[in-house]
């Protein structure tokens, strides 16, 4: 009989994939007030910026812009047997953000060439580009707030539906304090009387007898829609 050989390959998209890939959070379309943040899939351990280019396109025209790539930071707590919180501040190893001016109602690409970014491994990534386009200002609202009869040093938080905070204010007196380019939805407010002047929300420790920093609740939810401009007040006496 016969010998029949099948010979099995894998395709050449699967087995010449580059690993070292690179992500970004931006779709096509870029808010006014977001980031724009690069992701690889290898800790990166050199950055040339020889090799990124950031392209921003007016009619038939590319200008080129002028940037930086910053990496991000991790920011960590740990608190010991009493209670005492240490802080530590890390470079981020596969997070970057571009940073630059990026125009409302203007297109942009940015473009990693090879060689741009290199992994402790010593891969570097295929050429990468990223196009968007920036938001329109008629796209957002802002709101406006008076607080008033504040007495000590406290932090103001506009908290979004989903309670993330999308801005933050420190403020020694009363006063009024005004939030852009928010995207339309449902917002309220969180005070924070801030009774050590360390401009972050402190938990109570049972340990050493202290309470916990005390909240203001903002006493209604806000409404944005978009290019609306909402004026507020609040009087903390009432």
């Amino acid at each position: 009989t016969d010998t029949i050989r099948f010979n099995f390959r894998k395709s050449a998209d699967k087995e010449d994939k580059n690993p070292f890939q690179i992500t970004s959070n931006i779709g096509r379309t870029k808010e006014l007030n977001s980031e724009v943040r690069i992701q690889t899939s290898f800790p990166t351990r050199l950055i040339n910026t020889s090799f990124i280019e950031v392209l921003r396109k007016q009619d038939t025209l590319d200008f080129v812009e002028a940037f930086e790539l910053l990496r991000d930071t991790i920011a960590e707590f740990y608190v010991n047997s009493t209670e005492e919180i240490y802080g530590l501040s890390l470079l981020h190893l596969r997070k970057m953000s571009v940073n630059t001016v990026f125009l409302p109602d203007s297109s942009y690409s940015i473009t990693l060439y090879p060689g741009a970014l290199t992994s402790y491994g010593g891969l570097t990534n295929d050429t990468t580009k990223f196009s968007f386009k920036v938001n329109t200002e008629d796209k957002y609202g802002t709101i406006k707030i008076n607080i008033e009869n504040l007495e000590e040093t406290a932090i103001l938080e506009l908290i979004d539906s989903k309670d993330n905070v999308v801005g933050k204010r420190l403020l020694s007196t009363s006063g009024s304090e005004i939030f852009s380019l928010l995207k339309p939805g449902k917002y309220t407010f969180k005070l924070i009387l801030d009774s050590n002047d360390n401009g972050i929300w402190d938990p109570g420790r049972y340990l050493k007898h202290i309470q916990a920093e005390e909240l203001i609740l903002y006493g209604k939810e806000l409404e944005l829609k978009a290019n609306w401009e909402m004026d507020e007040s609040w009087d903390l006496n009432e």
